[in-house]
């Protein structure tokens, strides 16, 4: 692109940063290819070749003005990837803080339009995986809570089915009663713990224009963004409280002004052919509302015109971004506790009282029902509990109990 200048040129297989590396620059693509690669953790063979034959490409940077190494720049943070020239090829830094990036994006407002877009798209990518997650945590939970009433239910059978003085339904009861998932499930039924709300992550702030432009006003229950339709519009909150419509009993507020929304799709909408990323979630006014309206027609000559706005976007949806990168990381936790500390236990007690009914269950046919019971249920908790690692890549180990 025109815009991008301050060329830094590389040679093919020339290193742009290392994964690890900390970098107060990130870069825009001028011309021709670079690769976003994972090198291995621990790699056998040291030498720089050696570690590219066995990385993991991750992309292929090859679209003119494309941003890369932006997020971990601007949060400071070690670079995840490695990045390396695939032809002869230019990048444009930029300063990733300060007086230096709010002059760039002042001299070079494509610049800032295009950081933008890229972290609206790995923000995009970031709530989804953090939404899948929630969703995921509270599957979990719902099926914990199954267990344990089912844990119970079965031990109650057994007794009243098979008394307590045979000696091999005492042996049953004895390792049920004594196994941590018997106390963990009297604590989940008493408590009747179902899955909570997730935090907000909407509240990415910007300082309001002093001259406010574009302002509309909407009465309480308009709808601002509908769940569904093209994102449009984005919208700087002035005064009023709005609503994000997450789920029927989660909503999460908006009232500080200067609050953004809807400016994800917006920002991804700029640079479509034909605009096609749709809202997420219904907006609603909760109050009367007084907003900063700008169209997907309006957004670049808006943020060309005003590069502090666009300056003070840039830093919300990278505080925005970290954010959700730090919820993403405390359910990650949340999610492994689940598994390994609390529905761990469900699964090997249900499978133990299984396994010693299976032993006395010819000569004790009221045993059939609970065993098939509880081996029903070992089996469901186990597929849930073997796909949940699978997909969100858990530790497969578990912690001491």
């Amino acid at each position: 692109m025109d815009d991008f200048r301050d060329l830094a040129t590389f040679n093919p297989g020339e290193p742009v940063y290392f994964q690890g590396e900390r970098r107060r620059e990130f870069y825009g693509l001028c011309q021709g290819r670079f690769a976003k690669v994972r090198l291995p953790a621990a790699p056998v063979d040291t030498s720089l070749p050696g570690q590219l034959a066995k990385a993991t490409l991750i992309e292929i940077i090859d679209q003119p003005g494309q941003i890369f190494g932006e997020i971990d720049a601007l949060l400071n943070k070690p670079q995840e990837y490695s990045v390396f020239a695939l032809d002869p090829s230019g990048a444009m830094p930029i300063p990733a803080g300060g007086k230096s990036l709010r002059d760039k994006l002042a001299e070079v407002p494509q610049v800032g339009i295009k950081t933008c877009i890229s972290l609206a798209r790995n923000l995009h990518q970031a709530i989804e995986r953090f939404s899948r997650l929630v969703q995921q945590e509270g599957e979990l939970q719902r099926l914990q809570l199954t267990a344990a009433r089912a844990l119970l239910a079965a031990i109650n059978e057994v007794e009243q089915l098979g008394g307590a003085s045979m000696p091999v339904i005492a042996a049953v009861l004895e390792f049920a009663r004594n196994h941590k998932a018997f106390e963990l499930a009297a604590q989940l039924t008493a408590e009747n713990r179902l899955p909570g709300i997730s935090p907000s992550i909407y509240n990415a702030v910007m300082r309001p224009p002093e001259t406010p432009e574009k302002t509309q006003r909407f009465s309480t229950g308009s709808i601002l963004c509908r769940k569904g339709s093209i994102g449009d519009k984005l919208f700087i909150l002035l005064e009023g409280v709005v609503e994000v419509v997450l789920g029927p009993n989660h909503r999460v507020q908006i009232a500080r002004p200067g609050s953004i929304f809807g400016e994800i799709a917006v920002l991804l909408n700029l640079e479509a052919a034909t605009p096609e990323m749709r809202r997420t979630a219904d907006v609603i006014c909760a109050t009367p509302v007084s907003a900063i309206v700008i169209g997907l027609d309006q957004a670049t000559a808006f943020f060309r015109e005003k590069p502090e706005i666009l300056t003070n976007l840039l830093f919300a949806l990278t505080d925005r971004m970290e954010e959700t990168l730090q919820l993403e990381n405390g359910l990650m936790r949340r999610l492994n506790d689940l598994l390994f500390q609390e529905l761990r236990h469900l699964l090997e007690a249900h499978h133990g009282i299984a396994l010693r009914l299976n032993e006395v269950r010819e000569r004790h046919l009221a045993m059939e029902r609970p065993f098939n019971f509880c081996a029903h249920q070992s089996r469901q908790i186990y597929t849930v509990f073997a796909a949940t690692l699978d997909t969100f890549g858990l530790r497969t180990n578990s912690r001491k109990a």
